[in-house]
This record gives C-alpha cells, sequence and structure tokens, in this order.
C-alpha cells in the first residue's frame, strides 16, 4: 500500500511535497476516518509561514466531510496532545519541528498520543483509494478559539509544576522563534522565575534558523553570568536542551539527572531507562554504575512509548531532547522537561552536579549523506557488508549506527569511538558504499 505518513507524520517542503490541495484532501480523510466520534477536531500550528494556508486547507476538508473544527492557532506539539485528552479526542498539528522554516508537516494525534497504525493505515486507504462524497446539509462548523492554551498552561501549572518554586531563578530561553513563545514564558514567570527571551519573533521564515535546540552554540553565546540556568527548545517544543555555565546538557544528561532523581524518590519504574540507539553509550554505563537499567530501540519517540507502555515504564526519549515522562503525558513535552529538570536543580544540586561532571560520554561523530530512495540504499549487500564489518572492528570500544531519517533524504552514520582518526576512516568506508550505491 502506497504511504502517506511517515514516522513522524506527512512532512515536506511546503507547496512543493505538501500542497493545500493535499492537506485539504487528507482533512477529508482524518474527518472520514473518525466519522463515529461527534466531538470537534483541534487544530494547532506553529509558527511557519506555510502554517496558516495548510491550517485552512485541513479545516476545510474536515468540515466538508460535516465535521466541526476548532482552530487553536500557534501552540505546542505537546500542548495540543494535551488538549486533544481535555477538550476532544483529535487533534492535527501543522509543524516540521526541528526542520528548517521552508518545511512543514501534518501530524494526527488521537486522544493524546500519536496515532495507532490501524487508523493511520485507514486514513492512507480513504486519502488514496475513496472518492470524496459531499452532502450540501452536512458542513461541519469552524470557529476559533486561541485561548485554549490557557487550559494546557493550567494544566501544567496544576499536574506538573504544583510543587515546583523557580523564586530566585533567572533562566535565558531559546524559543527557535517557534511556538513556545506562545507557553514557556508564561509557565515559568508563574512559578517565579526572571526570564530573558531570546529568538522569540513570531516570524516564520526565522523558525529554528541558527538557534533553538538543534543549534544550542545560540543559546551559549547568550548566557550572561547572571543566568543560572539557559534552555532551548526546537519549532514545536517538543525537546528541550539545556545549558549551564558553558556547557550544554543535551538529552542524555537530561535523561541521566532525571533517571538518578526519580530513582532516589523510589519514582523510576522498574528502575528503568528507555532510550534509542543514538543515546551515548557514556550515559548507559554511568546509569548502570547507578544501578539503573538502559534499554534501547529503534530512533524515534514512538517507538520509545511503545517500549514504556508495553514494559510499564515512566521515562524515556531521546539524546535530541525529547524526553517523555509519562507520569504527566504520553509524548514528549519541551516544558514538562525543562521543569522537571529545574526541580532537580533547585532541590538536588547534588545529583545534577554530579551528572555534568562525572557523566563522561564517548566521542560522537555524525554524518549525514543525500540519498533519493533511503529504503533501497538500507538495503544495499554491500553496505550491509561494511556495517558488519565496522561494528567488528569497534567491537569493545565503540559502536556505530547507519539509519535512514524518518523525515528527510538523509541516512545518518553515526560512530562512537574515543579515537577520532578511526571512527572518521569508519565514517569514510560507510559513507564510500552509499555514495557509490546513489551512482549505479
Amino acid at each position: 500500500m502506497r504511504r502517506l505518513f511517515g514516522t513522524d507524520g506527512f512532512r515536506g517542503i511546503a507547496n512543493e511535497e505538501l500542497t493545500a490541495f493535499k492537506a485539504l484532501k487528507l482533512g477529508y480523510a482524518i474527518a472520514q476516518a473518525f466519522n463515529q466520534t461527534e466531538k470537534p477536531i483541534l487544530i494547532a500550528r506553529d509558527t511557519r509561514i506555510s502554517g496558516e494556508m495548510l491550517e485552512h486547507a485541513i479545516a476545510s476538508g474536515i468540515s466538508s466531510a460535516g465535521k466541526d473544527v476548532i482552530l487553536c492557532g500557534i501552540v505546542p506539539t505537546p500542548a495540543l496532545a494535551i488538549l486533544s485528552k481535555l477538550k476532544g479526542e483529535i487533534g492535527v498539528m501543522i509543524s516540521a519541528s526541528h526542520n528548517p522554516p521552508e518545511y512543514n508537516g501534518i501530524k494526527v494525534i488521537y486522544k493524546g498520543q500519536k496515532l495507532p497504525d490501524k487508523i493511520e493505515e485507514k486514513i492512507e486507504e480513504i486519502y488514496f483509494n475513496v472518492n470524496p462524497k459531499f452532502e450540501p446539509w452536512s458542513i461541519g462548523k469552524i470557529r476559533r478559539d486561541e485561548n485554549l492554551k490557557e487550559e494546557y498552561v493550567k494544566y501544567i501549572l496544576k499536574n506538573v509544576a504544583s510543587e515546583i518554586d523557580l523564586n530566585g531563578l533567572k533562566i535565558l530561553v531559546d524559543l527557535a522563534n517557534g511556538a513556545a513563545i506562545s507557553t514557556v514564558p508564561e509557565v515559568l514567570k508563574a512559578l517565579g522565575a526572571s526570564v530573558d527571551r531570546i529568538s522569540g519573533e513570531l516570524d516564520g521564515t526565522k523558525i529554528n534558523v541558527g538557534c533553538g535546540s538543534t543549534n544550542p552554540e545560540y543559546m551559549l553565546s547568550k548566557i550572561g553570568k547572571d543566568h543560572d540556568v539557559a534552555a532551548s527548545f526546537d519549532g514545536d517544543a517538543d525537546r528541550c536542551i539545556m545549558a549551564k555555565n558553558d556547557f550544554i546538557i543535551d538529552g542524555d544528561f537530561i535523561m541521566a539527572i532525571n533517571s538518578i532523581y526519580m530513582k532516589k524518590l523510589g519514582k523510576l519504574k522498574n528502575n528503568t531507562l528507555i532510550t534509542t540507539v543514538m543515546s551515548n553509550f557514556g550515559m548507559e554505563r554511568f546509569l548502570n554504575d547507578k544501578n539503573i537499567k538502559v534499554i534501547r530501540t529503534k530512533v524515534g519517540d514512538r517507538y520509545v512509548l511503545e517500549r514504556m507502555l508495553e514494559g510499564n515504564h515512566n521515562l524515556g526519549g531521546e539524546q535530541s531532547g525529547h524526553v517523555i515522562f509519562l507520569d504527566y503525558s504520553p509524548t514528549g513535552d519541551g516544558l514538562i522537561t525543562l521543569l522537571r529538570t529545574l526541580k532537580v536543580f533547585m532541590d538536588e544540586q547534588k545529583i545534577f552536579n554530579d551528572v555534568l561532571k562525572n557523566m563522561e560520554k564517548l566521542p560522537q561523530f555524525l554524518e549525514n549523506v543525500h540519498v533519493e530512495d533511503k529504503e533501497k540504499v538500507m538495503k544495499s549487500s554491500e553496505l550491509l557488508k561494511r556495517i558488519d564489518n565496522a561494528r567488528k572492528r569497534l567491537r569493545d570500544i565503540g559502536r556505530v549506527v547507519v539509519r535512514p531519517s524518518g523525515t528527510e533524504k538523509l541516512i545518518r552514520i553515526m560512530v562512537e569511538c574515543e579515537n577520532e582518526d578511526l571512527a572518521r576512516e569508519i565514517i569514510d568506508y560507510l559513507k564510500e558504499a552509499i555514495i557509490n550505491f546513489k551512482e549505479q
């Protein structure tokens, strides 16, 4: 069957791969797939310039199928996930997360979580194979309610941050010129923090450009001596990277800090952290020494969540800063990640500083290779043979991961090794097989 959705929804360059026509057609398919529910479908977006175009197109498609729509405006993806639980069942998020401004994406959220595969396949079946049928007396209403985000803010303050006091804390936040602008400063100020903002423009041409969680060096360049800590979000605010002084606190450090703190409180279920193959082996060794087990999945928060639910675990995430605190939300939420980590920072400086000082990560070398057909390249016998050879060379001294990007035409190569020359040699060895395949 033809596929529409990737690992994180439908994503592409706006007005090229992702057009208003496709968005309208997808809106109709979503409404038909959920024709049994009477609750309105919520639509939210980040700040991208294509967001309003796609918002109106999706809303029109849903309305044409007889379903009501509520337009929530600029709202983080994790906020829409919680709103879909509080105010309805289905949410449609228009965002390309950490990708550049010319990209956009459409993700469907069902009862606070990403779509089950069966429903995703049903939407795709309607999209590709069903001829739309319209009834003149069956048209859904479209209304705008941009105050709904306040329900999310209230939820966070009541359920996530009720015991968090940030009085006396001065924090720098990089909002990536994205959706975090709508919620993050408000929550931090409500908890007593003094907040300095950077990258806080509602300008869809600047989202993630030289800022945000994929560019933490910008945050480092703006930290002042009077800032206790800094945090950087991505375009839809489901990721958070932090910094203290000149030290970047990525998702691995954040997960380690919270794992140890939750274990101390007896709140880390099964004394286990769920993460992906991309998390550094140094984190795994450090946590193992603290009697915390680390289980790895494929890259993607959906796989992390699946494993968490299967094994009754409550903490998981990715090195990118996409962390799931399942006691509060079934999706990665940059704001929740920041607040729970600030709780440790305010209450348990010993744990916080121990992780930053003593968790030694193996040097990690990354390279992306552009390809036209990720699946064919990844099945190449020559590439598979070279991956096997590389793993044999690195046995006991490092790791190699080769994987297709879930959202772009890229194959990502990652090598962990103390010896940079060896790591670069292995990357070139693997890259050669990928490039040669492209030329065939």
